[in-house]
């Protein structure tokens, strides 16, 4: 296969912030480099600060023991190239806090990569529970953890939930469904205005 997999790779893609769930992410990450000996965490995008003013690329390096700081990297390329990264890593993980309909999730799934996030906003219902990916409570890294390692410590089950992702963004949320959808609403939209 073109896109070996990174064994152990944990993706991050989008915006360094808070409502993204980054510091909970902080606190799960120790837990999984030291659980899971082949872990490694790799953050596509831009960085962002804390409350406080401080970079979180900074925090995140810093949350875990210097030693482990090699299993870490970030880095920002062009939209092109996400294809390739999402289908390398071993899982997708968005530790949001709140999250409304996140493409980043459809994008990995449409790759077959896993998901890990959080049970909140719109990730309900584009995440079959442990059939597309696993989902645990916002705010709770020690769950979050939990699942990453789950599936870093049994890949035949990472590549069972990449596929049922896969299949359901083609059956779900692909072009040829959504579309005649959205044209459906526009023109009983217009039919109203055109009535009243």
């Amino acid at each position: 296969e073109r896109h070996k997999k990174k064994t152990g790779e944990v993706l991050f893609v989008g915006r360094l912030e808070s409502r993204k769930g980054v510091s909970v992410l902080a606190e799960a990450m120790p837990l999984v480099l030291k659980k899971c000996p082949d872990a490694s965490f790799r953050f596509i995008g831009s960085d962002g600060t804390d409350p406080q003013g401080r970079s979180w690329r900074q925090i995140l390096k810093e949350s875990v023991l210097p030693a482990d700081r090699s299993r870490i990297a970030f880095e920002q390329i062009p939209r092109s190239e996400l294809p390739d990264r999402y289908r390398e890593a071993s899982l997708c993980v968005l530790p949001s806090i709140w999250e409304n309909f996140p493409y980043v999730l459809l994008e990995a799934m449409a790759c077959g990569t896993p998901i890990v996030a959080t049970r909140t906003g719109g990730m309900i219902e584009l995440v079959e529970e442990r059939v597309s990916g696993l989902l645990c409570p916002p705010e709770d890294p020690t769950a979050l953890a939990g699942a990453i390692c789950e599936i870093l410590g049994d890949p035949a089950r990472g590549e069972d939930l990449g596929k049922n992702g896969r299949r359901r963004v083609e059956e779900i949320f692909s072009v040829e469904r959504v579309v005649p959808k959205m044209l459906e609403i526009y023109q009983s939209i217009l039919a109203e205005e055109r009535s009243s």
